[in-house]
């Protein structure tokens, strides 16, 4: 765990932009779960979540979508 914090504590202190981060927690998803105490589900990273307009257009796309599961599931 102590190797985990010295190497993001190492990443941040870089100030990468938004992609490196996206593509980390790709890597790494299990960081997720460590840092919410919770396991999670990640969906597709980038997806979709409406706000299209008639003229299609106003598209939101996430960077994540994570679904926290109880520990009894």
């Amino acid at each position: 765990m102590e190797m985990l914090i010295e190497s993001m504590t190492r990443e941040m202190a870089k100030r990468h932009r938004e992609e490196f981060w996206q593509a980390y927690f790709l890597e790494n998803p299990f960081v997720l779960k460590i840092l919410f105490g919770l396991p999670v589900v990640m969906y597709p990273s980038q997806a979709s979540v409406g706000g299209t307009g008639m003229e299609s257009t106003g598209e939101k796309y996430a960077d994540y979508l994570l679904e926290a599961r109880d520990q009894d599931d």
